[in-house]
C-alpha cells in the first residue's frame, strides 16, 4: 500500500531543499556584485589619488608638483617646442634641404606668412647662394620672451640665432625676433606633431656683434 503521507513529505522535503537552493545561490550572487562593487570603488579611489603619490622631478633633481603647475610646465614646453621647429624651418637650409623645410613650415605657420619669408629669403638671394656656393643658414630657437592669453590664440615673441656659414669665411650671426598667435589645430605626423599652429607670425632681423 502508498503511504501518501511519506511521498508528500518527500516532496515537501525537495521543495525546501530547492528554496534553500535558490536562496543561497542569490546570496552567493549578491556577495560577489558586493565584491565587485567594492573593487571598483576601491581601483577608482587608487586611480584618483595616484597623481598625488606620484613624485616628479626635474633635471636638478627637484620635486614638481604633479598639478596645475606641472601642466603648465607642459603646455610651455610644447610651445617652445613648436616656436623652435617653426624658425628651424622657415629660416634654415641648405643645398639640399630647401624645398623639404620650406614644405615642413607650411604645416607650422599659414600659409601667407610663410612665403613672406621665403620670398625674402630669394629676394635677398640666399637660395641662390645656397644652392651655388653651398652657403648653409641655421636658425636656432634662443628663448620664450612672452606668452600671454587664457585662451586661443595664445600670443607668443621669441628670440633665435641664424647663423650664416660661407665656406671659410667667418659665419655671420643674425638675431631673429618672432611674434605671432597660436592657435591649436589638428596634430598631423609627422609634419605636426604637436598640433599647434600660428595663425599668424611674423619675424624681424637684426645683425648681431662679437659680444652677443
Amino acid at each position: 500500500m502508498i503511504n501518501k503521507e511519506s511521498i508528500l513529505k518527500t516532496f515537501d522535503d525537495l521543495s525546501v531543499a530547492k528554496k534553500n537552493g535558490r536562496t543561497i545561490m542569490s546570496l552567493i550572487v549578491l556577495f560577489s556584485l558586493m565584491v565587485i562593487v567594492f573593487v571598483l570603488i576601491w581601483t577608482y579611489a587608487i586611480v584618483s589619488n595616484a597623481g598625488d603619490k606620484i613624485k616628479v622631478v626635474d633635471s636638478n633633481g627637484h620635486h614638481l608638483k604633479t598639478s596645475l603647475e606641472k601642466k603648465e610646465k607642459l603646455f610651455k614646453s610644447l610651445i617652445q617646442n613648436h616656436c623652435a621647429n617653426t624658425v628651424t624651418y622657415a629660416n634654415s637650409f641648405d643645398r639640399m634641404t630647401v624645398k623639404e623645410n620650406q614644405a615642413k613650415a607650411i604645416f607650422l605657420m599659414n600659409r601667407t606668412d610663410a612665403y613672406r619669408i621665403f620670398s625674402k629669403y630669394k629676394d635677398n638671394h640666399a637660395y641662390d647662394v645656397s644652392l651655388d656656393r653651398g652657403v648653409v643658414y641655421k636658425a636656432e630657437f634662443e628663448k620664450l620672451e612672452e606668452m600671454s592669453g587664457t585662451e586661443e590664440p595664445f600670443h607668443v615673441r621669441f628670440s633665435s640665432v641664424l647663423t650664416i656659414a660661407d665656406n671659410d669665411k667667418e659665419p655671420v650671426k643674425v638675431r631673429i625676433f618672432s611674434e605671432g598667435d597660436i592657435v591649436s589645430y589638428t596634430p598631423q605626423y609627422p609634419e605636426n606633431i604637436s598640433g599647434f599652429y600660428f595663425k599668424n607670425y611674423n619675424q624681424t632681423y637684426e645683425r648681431t656683434t662679437k659680444d652677443d
